[in-house]
Parts: C-alpha cells; sequence; structure tokens
C-alpha cells in the first residue's frame, strides 16, 4: 500500500484578498522565488508568469507573501484570480503537493490545468522531477461585509509517496514539519500585527449556501463546483482574456446593467418546442473548422489570435506543417432541430444567456449546473452541452467537470450566446474520412501528415433520426523550404553572382538576401558589388504558406590573381569561355602525365611523424635524470598522436620511458626536455645510454630517431633542481 510521507509544510500567511472592498485586483509588484524547504522534498514557491504572479512580493524581511488586501477583492462577488503562484518539484523524485487553508468554504484553491482541485492531502497532486503546479485562488465575497477578512493563512503540504505496509495511520502528523513562515501577510493582516483579531466567517452567517457543508470541505471532481457556479442562477460564464483594469472576467448571476454581469433566463419546455418549430426541420450541416477559422466559414476570424496548428487561407483552403499534427474539429456542424439530437429529446436544462454589451463578441466557458436526478437512471458523464444557432444546435465539446449526489456540472467553450441545453447522451456520430482511404470518428480529429502535399479530407455528420451531412476541405501539408548558396566573383566588374538552390516541394518559394552594407534583394540569384575577402549575408527562404529558414552564409570573394581573371579583365574572351579552355587543357595534361610519367618514384609512399631536432642529450648522476637540449618533432600531413622517449643502456635495456599525449597539434617543439629516473632504479657511473625518440600520429604511422650515445656527468653546466 502506498503511505504518504509529510516532510514539510509551510505556513504561507496571505493577505490575500483579506479585505474585502469594493473595485477590482491590481497587482502592484514584481514576480519572486523562494525555495520552500532547506530539506526534502525540495520543492520551489514563486509567481506564476502573468499579472496575477504580481500578487506574490517580497516583505521588508526578504520573505514572500501573496498580498491581495490593496484593493482587496470585489464585494459580493466570486472572484477568481488565476495563475497566482506555482509549486515547482525540484527533487530527484516524485512529490506530493497539496494545499490547506483558514478560509473554509469562501475560498478554493485549483490547479490551473483542469481545474483541479489542490486542497487536502485527498486532493495532493504528483508532481515529476522538474514538473509544477501552477495554481488559481477563488474567493466569494458575498454576504460578507466590507472590511471582514476572508483567509489570514495558506499551508503548502509536501511529501513523498512510498511503497510500505500498512502503518499505523501515524505517519503523516508524526512526519509533518513546519518549512518556517517564509510568506508573510500584508495590509495589516495575517501574522503581521499579533495583537489584531482576525474576523471569522463561515458559511452558517450571511451569504449561506444551499446546502453548506463543513467548514474547509471541498466538492468533488476537478471542477469548481457551487464555489464557482452561481447559488442562484447555477451559471458561469468566464470570457477569455481580461477586463479593461487587468482582471480575470467571470461572471455569473442575474442582472441587467452591462457592467454588473449577464442575464439568465430559464427556458422550458414549451421555449424549446417554439424555438424547433421556427427552425427548418432537415439535414444536418457538417462543417470542418479550425482553431483559425472557428466558424468553419474557410476564412480567418480577425478577432480570433489564438495559435492553432493549421492556417486557413481566404479560399478555404487548410495548411499545416508535415510532422506536426493537425487539429479539425465538427463542432462547428449543427443539427436543425432537438429530436435530432436524441430521440428521446432528452434535455436536462436549458438556459438562455444573454451578455453585456461590451462582452457581446468575446469568446467565453459556459458552465452550468443541473440537478442530478434530472438524469434519472442516464449515466452523466456523456452530458453535451448544445448551443442554438441560426441553423441548428451545436454540440461543443463538453467535460463533465463535477459529479455529486445532487448536482452535475458541465463546461463547454462558446463563441456566441444564445439558448444552451445540457442533452443526455447524444445520438450524432462524427465520422472522418482520411486521404488514404481510413476513418476516424469523434467530434475532433488529429492527424499528422507524414509527406507534403495536397489532400482531402471530409466529415460525415449523422443525425439521431438518421439523416446525414458531408463535407471536404482541402488540406495542404507544408514542407519548411532550404536553400544552399553558392557564388561567383567577376573580378573585372567587382560584382558577386549569389545563387540559392531551392529545396521546396509545397509552394512558391521567395529567397530574400540582406547584405551587410543594409542591402535587400530578392530572387533566387542576384548579383551584389563585393570587394574581395570574406562577407557575411543573411539568406530567408519563404513560401507562401508561411514556412521559411532563416540562415546567415559566409561568402568568400577570392582576393588572388588568375589566369582566367585576368583574360577576362582585358576583355579577351569571357569568363565561361576561358573556364572552358583551361579545363579542357588541365584535363589533357592529367592523362597524359598518369600514362607516361613514373609515379612510383616521383610520390613516395606517405612519410610518418619526423624526429627533426634531437640536440645536446646529456645525463647527470645528482640529479638522477636525462636531459635533452632541444626537441623537435613534426608531421607534414596529420596530427600527431603520442611522443615515446626511452632511456636505453649499452645493452638495449630500458632505463626509463616517458609518454607524451599531444592532441590535435602536427608539431612539438620543446627545451630542456627532463627524463626522470624513478627512485630505485640506479645509474651505472660508468655506463653509455642512449635517448630514443619515437612519434606516432593519429593514422597509427610511427617515426623514430636515436640520439648518440653519453655518459654520465658529475655536475651540470647551469644544474636544475632536482624533480
Amino acid at each position: 500500500m502506498k503511505l504518504r510521507s509529510i516532510t514539510a509544510a509551510l505556513v504561507v500567511l496571505f493577505a490575500l484578498g483579506a479585505v474585502v472592498a469594493t473595485g477590482a485586483v491590481l497587482g502592484t509588484a514584481g514576480s519572486p522565488t523562494e525555495s520552500l524547504f532547506n530539506g526534502e522534498p525540495d520543492v520551489e514557491f514563486g509567481a506564476a508568469n502573468g499579472t496575477n504572479g504580481n500578487y506574490v512580493v517580497s516583505d521588508d524581511d526578504g520573505e514572500l507573501r501573496i498580498d491581495l488586501t490593496d484593493p482587496g477583492v470585489n464585494a459580493e462577488a466570486y472572484t477568481t484570480v488565476d495563475r497566482v503562484f506555482y509549486l515547482h518539484n525540484q527533487d530527484t523524485q516524485d512529490v506530493l503537493v497539496w494545499v490547506t487553508h483558514d478560509g473554509g468554504e469562501r475560498v478554493s484553491m485549483a490547479s490551473d490545468e483542469g481545474g483541479r482541485p489542490i486542497e487536502g492531502e485527498e486532493n495532493a497532486v504528483t508532481l515529476a522531477p522538474g514538473e509544477r503546479v501552477v495554481v488559481n485562488v477563488g474567493l466569494d465575497s458575498r454576504g460578507i461585509e466590507e472590511g471582514d477578512r476572508l483567509l489570514t493563512s495558506v499551508t503548502i503540504h509536501t511529501g513523498y509517496e512510498l511503497e510500505e505496509e500498512v502503518g499505523d495511520g501515524n505517519d503523516t502528523d508524526e512526519n509533518a514539519s513546519d518549512g518556517g513562515g517564509g510568506v508573510g501577510g500584508g495590509g495589516g493582516g495575517g501574522g503581521g500585527v499579533p495583537d489584531e483579531e482576525t474576523p471569522e466567517t463561515t458559511p452558517g452567517e450571511e451569504g449561506e449556501r444551499d446546502e453548506p457543508g463543513e467548514e474547509g470541505e471541498q466538492p468533488e471532481g476537478d471542477a469548481p463546483g457551487e464555489d464557482v457556479i452561481d447559488s442562484e442562477t447555477g451559471v458561469e460564464v468566464e470570457f477569455e482574456g481580461e477586463t479593461e483594469d487587468g482582471t480575470p472576467d467571470v461572471d455569473g448571476g442575474e442582472g441587467s446593467d452591462a457592467d454588473a454581469g449577464i442575464t439568465v433566463r430559464e427556458l422550458s419546455n414549451e421555449d424549446l418546442d417554439a424555438i424547433d418549430a421556427t427552425a427548418r426541420d432537415g439535414n444536418p450541416r457538417a462543417v470542418i473548422s479550425t482553431a483559425e477559422d472557428e466558424d468553419g466559414d474557410g476564412v480567418n476570424d480577425e478577432s480570433d489570435d489564438s495559435e492553432g496548428d493549421a492556417i486557413d487561407l481566404a479560399e478555404g483552403t487548410i495548411v499545416t506543417n508535415v510532422g506536426k499534427p493537425a487539429r479539425l474539429s465538427g463542432e462547428r456542424s449543427t443539427i436543425s432541430v432537438s429530436s435530432g439530437v436524441t430521440e428521446q429529446d432528452r434535455i436536462v436544462r436549458a438556459v438562455d444567456i444573454e451578455p453585456p454589451e461590451n462582452r457581446r463578441d468575446r469568446p467565453a466557458t459556459v458552465r452550468l449546473r443541473v440537478d442530478r436526478d434530472r438524469f434519472g437512471d442516464a449515466d452523466p458523464s456523456g452530458a453535451t452541452l448544445g448551443h442554438r444557432t441560426e441553423t441548428g444546435w451545436e454540440l461543443l465539446d463538453t467535460t463533465v467537470t463535477e459529479t455529486t449526489e445532487d448536482y452535475v456540472v458541465v463546461s463547454a467553450r462558446t463563441r456566441s450566446f444564445s439558448p444552451f441545453a445540457v442533452f443526455v447522451d447524444p445520438d450524432v456520430t462524427y465520422q472522418w474520412t482520411l486521404p488514404d482511404g481510413t476513418t476516424q470518428s469523434g467530434r475532433v480529429l488529429e492527424y499528422t501528415f507524414a509527406e507534403p502535399g495536397q489532400y482531402d479530407v471530409g466529415l460525415t455528420v449523422r443525425d439521431a433520426l438518421g439523416r446525414e451531412s458531408s463535407t471536404t476541405r482541402t488540406v495542404i501539408a507544408n514542407d519548411v523550404p532550404t536553400a544552399e548558396v553558392s557564388a561567383e566573383y567577376d573580378r573585372a566588374a567587382e560584382v558577386a553572382t549569389l545563387t540559392a538552390d531551392v529545396e521546396n516541394e509545397v509552394g512558391d518559394a521567395t529567397v530574400t538576401w540582406t547584405f551587410a552594407d543594409g542591402t535587400t534583394k530578392t530572387g533566387k540569384t542576384v548579383t551584389h558589388p563585393l570587394e574581395p575577402g570574406e562577407h557575411v549575408v543573411d539568406v530567408r527562404v519563404a513560401d507562401e504558406y508561411g514556412a521559411a529558414t532563416e540562415t546567415t552564409e559566409r561568402v568568400a570573394v577570392a582576393t588572388g590573381w588568375s589566369v582566367v581573371s585576368e583574360l577576362s579583365a582585358l576583355g579577351i574572351g569571357s569568363t565561361i569561355v576561358w573556364q572552358t579552355l583551361l579545363s579542357l587543357t588541365a584535363l589533357g595534361l592529367i592523362v597524359a602525365a598518369y600514362r607516361y610519367l613514373p609515379w612510383g618514384r616521383i610520390i613516395p609512399e606517405g612519410r610518418g611523424p619526423r624526429i627533426t631536432v634531437l640536440e645536446d642529450p646529456r645525463v647527470t648522476l645528482e640529479t638522477n635524470r636525462f636531459e635533452i637540449g632541444a626537441l623537435t618533432v613534426v608531421d607534414p600531413q596529420v596530427a600527431l598522436d603520442t611522443i615515446s622517449i626511452d632511456i636505453v643502456d649499452e645493452e638495449g635495456t630500458e632505463i626509463v620511458r616517458k609518454r607524451l599525449e599531444i592532441v590535435g597539434d602536427r608539431e612539438y617543439t620543446a627545451e630542456d626536455e627532463t627524463i626522470v629516473v624513478p627512485p630505485g632504479t640506479d645509474l651505472d657511473p660508468e655506463g653509455n645510454y642512449r635517448i630514443r625518440v619515437t612519434a606516432r600520429n593519429v593514422r597509427d604511422r610511427t617515426g623514430s630517431l636515436e640520439g648518440s650515445s653519453i655518459r654520465i656527468v658529475s655536475t651540470l653546466t647551469d644544474p636544475v633542481p632536482a624533480v
């Protein structure tokens, strides 16, 4: 059984919107980081990238805190502060992280990826080495008086997940330890003022929920639940982007004021029947869309600045890169009437959402809460949010973010607003026909084209009544163009001709040359005046679909004299003519030389290393060493590898050897090269010795030289201290 070993915890004194105030939340500081624990696990706490990371600040003591007290959070609202801080696993093994706090149900903390709660050990997130989790914070100030404090402290827990036998259940508390008060409260709250009493708010006070739980209890599942969804309407709309004051744009609840929120109206069965009665009851409408062309009309959406895998052209052609997955969606396909979505006409909730005027054209994520008993015996995991358009019901890519005994929360992204309905397990199929003839099912297709070219991808949508609609989009799998650059120089005109040999299978490529003097020229072949020497040229090769390669080329212009350049400069024929004549002449000379010359005597076999200098060899008994006054070893062809210096006596017995490792050099030169005789080796005062030098190159060829016989002398002219 896996047991968590909690090894460290950090008390974070939040000034997190601790004071309820009017107005929006603003960032005021930089983005510091801090190591939470000096021991194990090794976890780093820091400010997340983006505007809301500015709430992580460093106080006067150099410790980190999260400060939302100035100006505080919005009154009578649910405020979501996305991407506030992160926890980064810097350990060498998996680490569990989770948080606890004193904010009760009015405060929620969740992972930015998927909205998964990270409150409580039961919701601990496992971080692999190098992995991080970014945390969003939600605050509910409804029913709280201005000046009340929602939250004063957060504890960040870490631990290892160990494979052990079942223990006594005491591993959590006994192994827990504080990592130090590394984050202090601000704005007069938290731990900064010991004598100040912090007011407490509980779900039992003003603003109580319909079904409050115990303080600190978190909803199950991966979604915000009732902490996010408006308690009256059961609807939340989170607009993409930020408002003018820089805060995340989240709204929910009743209201007609454009600056206050959205209007939500429940739709009855009669309302839905009226919608179907005015609609054209016909076949589905199959539509293929992409990230840049979300409505599927074949034209890029000017207001959509998202980065997708495909780039759409005005004529509807989709361009993607070879080897990268292209994401095609059938989400914008429509079913004309609700009975075409499911034969049982199972709609468990329907609402009409009217956004304020200043948000009408902004994409948003819509979350709806549905009573669990509305599903009956059906599995709510197949619930799909439908969006009514002029041509029918769009079935949005829906996530069931939370399921409890009382309710189900569904979430989907929409580009516009009108009636929305939650369908139970729609009976609508999406079948994609791929270029190789195979098919795939699903509302979204991710496909990677292995070879460049132009392909057709088809989509067939079939509704619950058996009616079908098909459409096809052309996809260009684009390759990235490249070029090999060559240069020729006209010495007479002092002009260089540069040519780019472009390799590009799809689309027309354009070559742009940028020279050091700032001149820019376009074309696969260009001319430019260059002086003799080396020049840097920036070359950009781009095709009509946006793929490009940029390189920096070094162009060498010849500086020496040549027969061709001189003859051309004198006006005697063209450069090409003289190059051709000289090439033919040289070829004839080579053939004649090959047939008639004695190559074996003219070109001897390749030589190895040579010892060119071996001067003044000597030996002295007092220093117990040999010396070479001057030593030079060269290899004219390749690099040297090793040099061995052997000392042998008059019988040829080796006394000592010194080995030199040579790295990358063709020549080795030394003065007073010393060969020390090791202790325990006695030299004969009357003996004769010789020094033999052997060199080896990297091709394993050797060369050697043996010096003249030398005798021991009592002292040197300039004695060298013993080594």
